[in-house]
């Protein structure tokens, strides 16, 4: 798989008219606006092909599931289908500045992706945990134009979590899986979309569960 950067194409190519960031920086940015005020224009967008220097943080070596990708910056590990393509922003708000950092692999309407956002520390404040999941899964819902199959409670490697499934109604029929998870102020989260009938789907999912997180 290849990673795409151009946000007019994968809509074209997954046809339910998603922006190219599923989430960006919508689910640790604007779920928090009407808490703490307007924000700041965001600083420029860094856009790291990961075939750059210094750009892949890649453990050793691919396996037949999958490529296992390591982020020290990010603070997690994972199998993803091929090497993605690393997108960093920056906001100010007036609660603090929010960071925020994806990693994509995209082909057709396949998408697998990993997202952490550093929230200000007011949010821990004014959300509660499960407020937190609450905004962020209805704003990624939003972001895909996405229903709700399930969203289930669970825990990761120690720390809160929620297991999140849904259904994107068109032509395509897609479904994915989701893993929304919070260490500290940092807010992870993992999906994966696929078409329904494809049975390539099985491996994205596969992938989701291989996500691993841990503090500094």
């Amino acid at each position: 798989m290849h990673a795409s950067s151009d946000g007019g194409s994968a809509q074209r190519r997954r046809g339910t008219g998603t922006p190219r960031h599923l989430l960006g920086t919508m689910l640790a940015l604007c779920a928090l606006a009407g808490l703490i005020g307007p924000m700041a224009p965001a600083l420029p967008t860094t856009v790291m092909a990961a075939d750059q220097p210094g750009t892949r943080e890649r453990a050793a070596a691919a396996t037949p599931a999958g490529e296992r990708y390591r982020s020290e910056a990010g603070r997690f590990e994972v199998l993803m289908p091929g090497t993605p393509e690393v997108v960093s922003t920056s906001r100010r708000t007036f609660g603090g500045r929010v960071t925020s950092t994806e990693y994509s692999v995209e082909r057709d309407a396949f998408e697998f992706r990993v997202e952490h956002h550093d929230l200000p520390r007011i949010a821990e404040v004014l959300l509660s945990t499960g407020g937190i999941f609450s905004r962020a899964k209805t704003d990624f819902l939003d972001a895909v134009r996405g229903r709700e199959r399930s969203f289930v409670e669970t825990f990761l490697d120690g720390n809160p979590a929620r297991a999140l499934s849904f259904d994107i109604p068109g032509e395509r029929e897609l479904v994915g899986d989701g893993l929304l998870t919070l260490v500290g102020n940092r807010l992870y989260v993992v999906a994966a979309i696929h078409p329904r009938r494809d049975p390539r789907g099985r491996l994205l999912d596969r992938l989701l569960k291989t996500f691993t997180v841990w503090r500094r």
